[in-house]
């Protein structure tokens, strides 16, 4: 076809489709939701405050809106899992620092001493 055409068409799927890359980049590496988390196929169920154990936080906290799951997404669930894998070590195993977004390294800083790190190299 036309390339100028194919540019345009290039250039608006990707812009339309940058907020939900941003949102899979912040789930995944972050487990963050952004404030308009009701576009994103997953979403938070309840204050953490509220969540009492460790059982109810990982079991209820997040969850699958299976209706706004893109077409290209595989396997939903591990996603959803990776978000709540970080989020499950900051609440309930006071993990600080979960991944740094600037280099391939991930590791958890526990609030019981610095020293205690796990990395992945």
């Amino acid at each position: 076809g036309d390339p100028a055409t194919r540019s345009l068409l290039v250039s608006l799927t990707t812009r339309a489709a940058q907020p939900m890359f941003i949102a899979l980049k912040n789930w995944i590496l972050a487990g963050e939701l952004g404030k308009r988390d009701e576009d994103f196929f997953i979403f938070s169920t309840t204050n953490t405050e509220k969540v009492d154990s460790s059982y109810s936080f990982w079991k209820n906290k997040y969850k699958l809106r299976r209706s706004n799951v893109p077409s290209f997404v595989a396997d939903p669930q591990l996603i959803l899992n990776l978000g709540k894998a970080i989020n499950f070590m900051r609440h309930c195993c006071g993990a600080k620092n979960i991944f740094s977004t600037d280099s391939k390294q991930a590791y958890f800083v526990l609030d019981d001493e610095d020293d205690d790190k796990i990395q992945d190299e």
